[in-house]
């Protein structure tokens, strides 16, 4: 018998930036067949639709994108680049043939002797724009058999919207008084505005992996304070998953917490104001999202505002 090829992710999730495909491409059969050729194809398919062609059949690659091909001419090419997907699946993205040294110990006192042998470096897929695609794996052996596997994948290249726009209606830089004016001596709560949003892949498709967005942190630190103190910590985009990008309301901040007397939010001594006290303040939004980017990171995006609080009322 033949070995069928093997290809496939761990779990549905999103996948942007360049990645490397998995499995395996190898043959072997009673007659002696050897692989002769892989190749592997992408394209869009919004429904997951796409068929896997039968094993035997002339595969017809229109409309499909080739990420990959690999033919393979000499046994030694066969030998010293296997992949077999065993223990571990193979990394199949491949590039043109080169060669690389390859060398042993013999004898004692030990000899190294090197030879050089064929070589198939790695590579990577760069996703196309975000959408649901097919991945298609095609093999043909010696005798000319071929044999395909189909997987779906999640693409996603959008990168986050993340602005910080204001802070109780001020501009960057503005002074903001922590209580209303004389004689009132409650203290204020101020909106903190901006975006903290990601694109969904599939518009419309509010689920994941379509809506992949994963939380945002609104931070702020006092001029001179020695870390950030946190002010929301959310996994709900701002505006609402599947509405365009908008301004929105991304925290109520009670100012009365950074009063030294009266504040009960826990903040370092640092952080605080005593009365009559001012100091410039910097509040930092940072928004990340769970796509899997370039197989190490994810998106992710940061935006700062300057803002000078007085600890007094308005005058």
């Amino acid at each position: 018998p033949e070995s069928a090829p093997l290809m496939g992710w761990a779990g549905e999730a999103s996948l942007g930036g360049g990645v490397t495909v998995r499995g395996a491409a190898d043959v072997y059969g009673c007659m002696g067949e050897k692989i002769a050729r892989y190749r592997i194809w992408a394209q869009a398919d919004p429904a997951f639709s796409l068929p896997q062609p039968a094993a035997g059949t002339v595969f017809a690659p229109a409309g499909w994108t080739q990420v990959t091909a690999v033919d393979f001419t000499s046994d030694a090419q066969r030998i010293n680049n296997r992949l077999d997907g065993n223990p571990d699946p193979s990394i199949l993205t491949r590039g043109a043939w080169t060669t690389r040294q390859v060398c042993s110990l013999f004898g004692w006192p030990p000899i190294i002797i090197c030879t050089t042998v064929p070589d198939l470096p790695v590579a990577s897929w760069a996703t196309p724009a975000s959408g649901r695609y097919s991945v298609l794996l095609e093999v043909e052996d010696t005798s000319g058999h071929t044999y395909f596997d189909i997987q779906r994948v999640w693409i996603d290249n959008e990168n986050m919207v993340v602005s910080l726009t204001g802070v109780g209606g001020l501009a960057p830089c503005q002074d903001l008084y922590t209580r209303q004016a004389l004689p009132s001596t409650l203290f204020r709560t101020v909106q903190v505005n901006g975006t903290a949003w990601d694109e969904l892949i599939v518009a419309g498709d509010t689920t994941a992996p379509s809506n992949n967005f994963r939380r945002y942190l609104l931070e702020f630190q006092k001029q001179g304070a020695a870390s950030w103190e946190t002010l929301v910590d959310s996994p709900t985009p701002v505006p609402a998953a599947g509405t365009p990008a908008a301004v929105g309301v991304l925290a109520t901040w009670d100012l009365g917490s950074l009063d030294r007397d009266t504040g009960s939010a826990g903040y370092a001594d640092d952080q605080l104001l005593s009365e009559g006290e001012s100091c410039t303040y910097l509040l930092r939004l940072r928004a990340w999202d769970s796509t899997i980017v370039s197989e190490s990171t994810s998106h992710y995006g940061e935006d700062f505002f300057p803002v000078k609080i007085i600890n007094s009322p308005l005058p």
